[in-house]
């Protein structure tokens, strides 16, 4: 995969409320490329905002039918039916990331 170089600067993830709601809006392209580490091994390394405060993924390593390590998902994990969109709101890196189960219309605080 090729980009372009983007402009100004790459901020750290602080993982603030308005950076969640921002990282939400990618939610259904992680949960559809199975993107298991879209903070990275050493959070977050994997994450960034721009001078614009939109959320900048810069590795997809984690995404498809490998882990980011490069090993095999468990289970056969890529290629079935997509487990994602459950899956990565209920797992820790999930709810750092997209602030699930507290965010807005989440399962958890849907009526």
């Amino acid at each position: 995969m090729v980009s372009k170089k983007l402009p100004g600067t790459l901020h750290p993830w602080t993982g603030s409320e308005q950076e969640q709601a921002k990282a939400r809006d990618g939610f259904g392209m992680d949960a559809l490329t199975a993107n298991w580490d879209m903070l990275g091994l050493v959070h977050p390394d994997n994450a960034f905002t721009d001078d614009n405060g939109n959320i900048v993924r810069i590795d997809f390593g984690g995404a498809g039918g490998y882990t980011g390590l490069g090993k095999v998902k468990p289970g056969g994990a890529w290629g079935g039916p997509v487990t994602e969109d459950e899956t990565l709101k209920s797992s820790a890196e999930g709810q750092q990331f997209y602030g699930y189960p507290h965010a807005p219309g989440s399962p958890a605080t849907s009526t």
